[in-house]
């Protein structure tokens, strides 16, 4: 279980990073949930299976992007929220995978709904503009991304991609 170990070792800020967000604050996702998303399936069911069980307890922070050694239980109603949303980024991700940008950003602007500021989903909507052949639409979702989660290597690598796009298409 060393991933979990890792999910949840507090190295990551919260979602909400000081800018205003269109979502009330009740529906400002916690650093916890934002990465449940970032699980696969089989993580995600080895963590839902683990519910009950002393280690289900972790150290985490507190959702506040402070960080801290407070635990607290992640319940089965993170876990089945997080595979709702994942069923429609699953959808955008497939869409994506045939090459189908626009049906894609759509889908992950829906999972985004149910997941605000959500860096994962963020990033994925950059890189389909960029697929697109737009990466200057894309490299506002993708700043926002690495800006919620900047020790995020995936982000940093579409991110670095998308400038050096852009770079090239001045030059």
């Amino acid at each position: 279980m060393n991933w979990l170990k890792k999910l949840f070792s507090g190295s990551r800020p919260s979602a909400s990073h000081g800018k205003p967000s269109i979502f009330p604050q009740w529906m400002r996702l916690t650093r916890r949930q934002m990465d449940l998303l970032w699980l696969d399936r089989t993580e995600l069911a080895t963590l839902k299976a683990s519910l009950g069980k002393p280690t289900a307890a972790v150290a985490g922070s507190n959702g506040h992007g402070g960080g801290g050694d407070r635990k607290e239980d992640i319940t089965i109603r993170d876990i089945e929220w997080a595979e709702r949303v994942m069923a429609v980024a699953e959808q955008a991700a497939a869409a994506s995978q045939e090459d189908d940008y626009a049906k894609a950003i759509e889908l992950y602007r829906q999972a985004l709904q149910q997941a605000p500021d959500c860096d994962l989903y963020l990033m994925s909507i950059g890189a389909c503009y960029a697929n697109m052949g737009q990466p200057a639409r894309g490299l506002p979702y993708l700043k926002r991304a690495a800006k919620i989660n900047p020790n995020n290597a995936r982000i940093q690598g579409n991110l670095a991609s998308v400038r050096h796009m852009l770079e090239k298409h001045r030059s």
